[in-house]
């Protein structure tokens, strides 16, 4: 996709507030988006910890969230990108 090959920055994606539109996006991108590298930031606490390690290691381009995550991890969301 070269969008996002361009974009020195991530790209957000926000889900809506269940998980399986998280899963959908994913998805979604597998097809469409095959050289992305993407970030799922859901789930519980140690899989989110995941996720901000990989999001402070800036290996990603695409990172897919829930509007939940966001307002409960705002402080952290923030400072990336």
């Amino acid at each position: 996709m070269q969008l996002i090959d361009e974009k020195p920055r991530p790209v957000f994606l926000t889900g809506h507030s269940l998980d399986s539109p998280v899963s959908n996006w994913v998805r979604e991108l597998d097809v469409w988006a095959v050289s992305s590298t993407k970030v799922v930031y859901q789930g519980n606490k140690d899989a989110r910890r995941n996720a901000q390690y990989r999001m402070h290691q800036g290996d990603f381009n695409v990172l897919i969230t829930t509007y939940e995550a966001i307002v409960r991890d705002q402080n952290v969301l923030s400072a990336v990108g």
